[in-house]
């Protein structure tokens, strides 16, 4: 009995993203299989959020190369990414410093658009919230 050689159950954002890499890598004979049409469960349900705003070393690593790869497959298959960014709220002062140590680590690891901002900064570029209760 002759089948594929790799069988991916699932054909949501990660199931393809497995299937993907199996073949770039070398795998002549995958198929992706699932209960649905491509992205009908959770990928196209989710806010399609991604980010590379961790504060773990491991974390932003793997994400700075998943962003990257995500940048391949917008400039090489059409994929169409919008970018709006979002902002972390701190409530006192330890929470601000861990966004602050979390930015610095993310900038080191190429991430270039991280930054902490204090509660003028988020006043100035979001003038109608509250921001009262911010650190």
């Amino acid at each position: 009995m002759s089948g594929p050689s790799v069988v991916v159950v699932g054909a949501g954002a990660s199931g393809l993203s497995t299937a993907l890499c199996l073949a770039e890598r070398g795998c002549a004979d995958v198929t992706v299989i699932d209960r649905d049409h491509v992205a009908a469960a959770s990928s196209s349900l989710s806010a399609g959020i991604f980010t590379r705003s961790y504060s773990e070393r491991l974390d932003v690593e793997l994400r700075v190369e998943a962003h990257e790869r995500l940048c391949q497959l917008e400039r090489d298959e059409g994929l169409h990414l919008r970018r709006n960014g979002f902002l972390r709220l701190a409530h006192d002062s330890g929470g601000l410093a861990e966004f602050e140590r979390a930015a610095a680590l993310q900038r080191e690891l190429g991430v270039d658009d991280a930054v902490a901002l204090d509660r003028a900064e988020i006043a100035r570029l979001v003038p109608d919230m509250s921001v009262d209760d911010l650190a």
